[in-house]
């Protein structure tokens, strides 16, 4: 059978993947930098007024946990931009499950973004999620959802319908009438039985009933050839060693030099997060919560270098939990890139990573038998 060329793009959904993806960055850039100036004198005065327009003063909400809130919605506002811009590509290459997630993602990077700018008291990242909200709706509409959507079915040929499908008083077109009934006789009223063909061996008539096509075959029964491993896929596990190399060394090292010298570390910490000290959290409780976020982010990475293994050895569950840590890593480092230039590099990286790993030649190769 022959591969069927994929229709041509329309020019609606070029303009849609192109508004979420230019949304998405500007989504992105924004609540970076809200984040950064979470602490400057001219939010605060706007997280007081809103303070005191609203009851959670009442409450029991300080500024120190709206300024929380904020950054919180902030973070997961700019995480689903990132995968809103990764999934805008694919779903240029004509991917339907990829018009899903940004479906999903739309609604909390919409609500996110209304609520975080409802705070602060700015119209800016409001203005880009509704875009990109109303762009991924487009792709459910008119000609966009003709090109997503699967080629109708082949119409069925025209004919008889097959002998176990006739009824009692159907004469069989296949069969002659008889010629042995002598001239005059009358007609017999009533249903007449009609004379089946004569059977074979097997009991079935000679040839396939009229109308017979034979069923379409699946991509799946077709044996594929074994091929060498797609440089995407060589890409994505080489990339996510690097990273998860990388990674575990700062963790570990990290993990030492709070064994041995937490008191310099805590001190600086404490230097640039006052809140902390605002929100009344001992030093013991800030070392517990980052040796433990430590221990739990290698263990993370040690996972995702394994599962890579995995994958590059032909396991197809191995590629959901690589992606599935992947994507994990790239909100980590979202919220990371705020304050360190090393987060920005590995999230680039882990983004390069989930972009080879849904390459449709990846996905195939895993598929073959």
């Amino acid at each position: 059978m022959s591969e069927q060329k994929a229709p041509p793009r329309p020019p609606q959904v070029t303009v849609a993947c192109a508004v979420v993806l230019l949304g998405s960055v500007f989504a992105v850039l924004l609540m970076w930098d809200r984040i950064a100036d979470l602490h400057a004198m001219a939010t605060r005065q706007a997280l007081q007024s809103f303070l005191g327009r609203s009851k959670l003063r009442d409450d029991g909400v300080g500024l120190a946990g709206l300024t929380t809130t904020v950054k919180v919605l902030s973070m997961v506002c700019a995480a689903c931009a990132v995968a809103m811009g990764v999934q805008a590509w694919h779903a240029s290459r004509r991917s339907r499950s990829a018009r899903v997630a940004l479906s999903v993602l739309a609604v909390p990077l919409f609500v996110t973004g209304l609520v975080s700018d409802g705070i602060v008291g700015s119209a800016a990242a409001t203005f880009w999620c509704t875009a990109v909200a109303a762009a991924v709706m487009t792709m459910w509409l008119g000609p966009n959802r003709v090109w997503f959507g699967d080629s109708p079915p082949a119409p069925r040929p025209a004919g008889p319908p097959p002998p176990h499908l006739r009824t009692w008083s159907e004469p069989d077109q296949r069969v002659p009438p008889s010629s042995s009934v002598p001239f005059g006789t009358p007609p017999q009223t009533g249903p007449t039985q009609t004379t089946a063909a004569p059977p074979t061996s097997s009991g079935l008539p000679y040839g396939p009933p009229p109308g017979w096509s034979p069923p379409s075959t699946s991509a799946y029964d077709v044996r594929r050839p074994t091929g060498a491993r797609p440089r995407a896929l060589l890409w994505a596990c080489a990339l996510t060693w690097v990273c998860t190399g990388i990674a575990a060394t700062g963790l570990v090292l990290s993990l030492v030099v709070l064994s041995h010298n937490s008191q310099s570390m805590l001190d600086d910490l404490y230097r640039k997060n006052p809140q902390f000290a605002e929100q009344g959290l001992s030093r013991h409780a800030v070392l517990a919560m980052l040796i433990s976020l430590s221990a739990v982010v290698l263990v993370a990475a040690l996972a995702a270098a394994a599962f890579a293994v995995l994958v590059f050895l032909r396991r197809r569950w191995a590629w959901y939990a690589l992606v599935v840590c992947a994507s994990g890593a790239t909100m980590l480092f979202v919220i990371g890139s705020f304050g360190s230039p090393v987060a920005i590099v590995m999230l680039g990286a882990c983004v390069a990573t989930i972009a080879c790993l849904v390459r449709p030649e990846v996905r195939a190769w895993l598929l073959r038998r």
